[in-house]
């Protein structure tokens, strides 16, 4: 795993907090919030055109800093092995490729066949830091955590390179798209609800009242939201679905729907408690922002922005966990004194 002095750095710790803060008003102002273009109040209308610019510039802002985020996982995987075996120049020269590829990407449009190779390669690569976590973690609910979170990259990157595909090749060829969407939705569901288990249940950090009761409220508040915008908001609901793994349906409050805002909102509340409980613990902080940081990227990833997110999110919970001594069992050592020396 990767050492202390790696997610306990100050660079790399105000790197992480500098993204989190981008990342989340981004995943607001950008991609959550929906606020009427025209209004017959003025000043929703500047409300629209302030929260637009906002969440243009913090996408600006967090796709820099995913960068060198990046970048700084990656010379430190170089440096000490984060993941068994020879995953781990594979797991390194991957996020590099990926680097070079989002700045190419950022640079000039490029075409489907572009988008294609750079999700194969980035679901390529979580999976890779994925299977190193189920090789590492012998407990049933971290490997459970794995193997759902890489079964919705799974069917994230196959429906997503069928649709590329059919915009390259010339023929069709039947592939249940939608199924494979959904699956994945849930899967990535499943993960978020899989995480406190996974995570939580093994730290040892002692939280005060207040801490207790701010990460409470925090989680609530996220939930809450969820589902109150939901019944109230549905136009929230839908862009809430579109960055969360809702599918939301043109049949708002049926039995499906409120299934999916149900369980989305308990995967949340997981998640963001999890996130809170962690951090203080010793090797927590790298796989709380790593939590966070899957969870703002969303579910699917539609553009390069979202898929180093994510990534950088995986890295973090896979590879931040201080390693563990063997156990070695001691055994009380009896002390005999020298003889004493006589005369003859």
């Amino acid at each position: 795993m990767l050492t202390p002095s790696f997610t306990e750095a100050p660079f790399v710790r105000a790197l992480l907090r500098t993204l989190l803060f981008a990342a989340s008003i981004e995943a607001i102002f950008y991609r959550l919030l929906t606020i009427p273009p025209t209004s017959s109040w003025g000043w929703v209308e500047e409300l629209h055109v302030s929260t637009a610019r906002g969440g243009v510039l913090m996408f600006m802002v967090a796709f820099a800093l995913l960068l060198p985020t990046l970048l700084t996982i990656a010379y430190s995987t170089l440096r000490a092995p984060a993941w068994p075996g020879g995953l781990n120049a594979l797991v390194a020269m991957g996020i590099l490729a990926l680097l070079a590829l989002g700045i190419s990407a950022g640079l000039s449009p490029r075409g489907p066949a572009f988008a294609l190779a750079f999700s194969v390669l980035a679901a390529s690569v979580a999976l890779a830091m994925l299977a190193g976590m189920y090789d590492a973690r012998q407990d049933l609910a971290g490997r459970f955590f794995a193997v759902s979170l890489s079964g919705a990259i799974v069917c994230m990157a196959a429906s997503g390179a069928v649709d590329l595909a059919a915009r390259i090749l010339p023929g069709r060829f039947a592939f249940p798209t939608a199924a494979v969407a959904a699956a994945g939705r849930w899967l990535f569901i499943t993960s978020g609800l899989a995480a406190f288990p996974a995570f939580a249940s093994e730290t040892n950090a002692s939280l005060g009242a207040a801490g207790r009761a701010a990460g409470l409220g925090l989680s609530v508040a996220s939930a809450f939201t969820l589902v109150v915008g939901a019944v109230a908001h549905p136009p929230l609901l839908s862009r809430v679905g579109g960055a969360l793994g809702i599918a939301s349906t043109d049949s708002m409050g049926s039995i499906p729907d409120i299934l999916r805002t149900s369980a989305a909102a308990a995967a949340l509340f997981l998640t963001t408690q999890t996130a809170l409980r962690i951090f203080p613990a010793v090797e927590g902080p790298g796989r709380a922002y790593g939590l966070l940081f899957i969870l703002l990227a969303g579910y699917p990833h539609r553009i390069a922005y979202q898929h180093l997110l994510a990534l950088t999110g995986v890295a973090l919970v896979t590879g931040s966990a201080r390693p563990r001594p063997p156990y070695l069992p001691v055994f009380p050592v009896e002390t005999v004194a020298p003889p004493l020396a006589t005369d003859a």
